[in-house]
């Protein structure tokens, strides 16, 4: 894959010394990158397999992927300087100077075992219970690291009633990517680890022509490989294992058929997102772009009769407000933190779709899309670098032929 591109620099300054913010320093780049990868993976599935008067579905398998890559770049910093105001060259100058080229290549392999099993005692009660272990070795051109990981998962369905099941499940996963960070001491701290726990209810009524479902969730990101500051919050290079990013919540769903022709489906969601035990972040904090209340609302009718393959549909959804970006205690973690000061949320939006689509025959589908009717601008952020404003009052047709 080759990519070439060019950026945006820093502000040009007048003579005075203060900003032109309409003139910016451009910079070119040039990358190609080479991946050879491959996946070697047996599995044996029993279905429906009994032991007495228990069922089993069962999963025992085996996995071997290699991944192969190099990678060169090349940039120049300052091009040419551009003026939003006026016309902008897309014709590189002759004398470009390149810098040398930057070369970089790892290879990996990973080994992973699994094995996991759906029991299902009696009508009304089914558990499952896995395991997979994985090892994985990486080698650059400095250094060789190896990470293995014990993943369990567990859970159990109750089915009181015909029409309700009450769950519960626990899921447990590695990161092993950051694995091979030192401590300072120069040893490897190890994976970092996913914690996710979920319960609720699943019911379905009037012959699942109406449907609620209720979750509540709680997932911890724990033994992060964080980096270590000095007193001047400065890194120092080395890592230490802690944190606690935890994200919990509900979500609520409710949907109906309430004609055969007339749908409507709703959901909402809470998510109270928090970074614990940090060593950059403030305590109780929340993460970046991370809305407390999401909630939506989808209605679709079908006509009949006279005008049998027309349909209307309209959905309204809502984003809360969120953090522009993640709360530093001190430390200057990327680019645009300001330590030491909470960050402004991004105001919550609302925003309303419809569309209308006609079926002529079982080839041929066109639908008329309006999107943000009433033009309700929001805006999403990363890190301060970048606010984008969604997209304003914008129509679109498409037609769609299925073989």
């Amino acid at each position: 894959m080759n990519d070439k591109g060019a950026r945006l620099g820093s502000v040009i300054k007048n003579n005075a010394g203060n900003p032109s913010y309409h003139q910016r320093n451009r910079g070119y780049s040039i990358s190609d990158r080479k991946d050879s990868n491959s996946v070697l993976q047996f599995d044996l599935i029993g279905d429906d397999v009994k032991t007495g008067s228990i069922s089993h579905t069962f999963q025992v398998g085996f996995d071997y992927r290699t991944s192969n890559y190099s990678t060169s770049s090349q940039t120049a910093s300052n091009v040419d300087i551009i003026d939003v105001y006026e016309d902008i060259s897309t014709v590189l100058p002759s004398n470009l100077n390149l810098s040398a080229k930057s070369l970089a290549s790892a290879k990996s392999r990973a080994l992973g075992f699994v094995a996991q099993d759906v029991i299902t005692f009696n009508s009304w009660l089914k558990t499952f219970l896995g395991i997979r272990y994985s090892s994985t070795q990486t080698e650059t051109e400095t250094e060789t690291t190896q990470s293995d990981a014990f993943n369990p998962l567990a859970g159990v369905i109750i089915t009181p009633f015909k029409n309700i099941n009450v769950f519960a499940s626990y899921t447990n996963s590695s990161y092993p990517r950051t694995a091979s960070r030192l401590d300072i001491n120069g040893n490897s701290l190890g994976n970092e680890r996913y914690d996710q726990i979920e319960t609720g209810i699943k019911t379905n009524w009037l012959e699942s022509r109406l449907r609620f479902n209720f979750t509540f969730f709680k997932i911890n990101n724990k033994d992060i490989n964080l980096p270590v500051y000095d007193e001047n919050w400065v890194a120092t290079g080395y890592y230490q294992k802690g944190g606690n990013d935890e994200r919990k919540g509900i979500e609520v769903e409710l949907s109906g058929r309430i004609l055969d022709n007339f749908e409507v489906i709703t959901g909402y969601s809470y998510i109270d997102a928090q970074y614990k035990e940090h060593t950059s972040y403030v305590y109780g904090s929340a993460p970046l772009n991370t809305p407390k209340h999401t909630f939506n609302v989808y209605a679709n009718y079908a006509f009949k009769g006279k005008l049998d393959g027309l349909s209307l549909g309209a959905g309204v959804y809502y984003t809360g407000e969120r953090p522009i970006n993640d709360w530093s205690s001190g430390a200057i973690t990327h680019e645009g933190i300001v330590p030491n000061m909470k960050p402004f949320d991004v105001d919550s939006y609302t925003q309303t779709n419809a569309q209308i689509a006609y079926q002529f025959n079982q080839h041929w589908n066109f639908r008329l899309l309006a999107n943000n009717i009433f033009n309700k601008i929001g805006y999403n952020a990363y890190r301060t670098s970048y606010i984008n404003q969604t997209d304003p009052r914008n129509f679109a047709g498409v037609l769609t032929y299925n073989f």
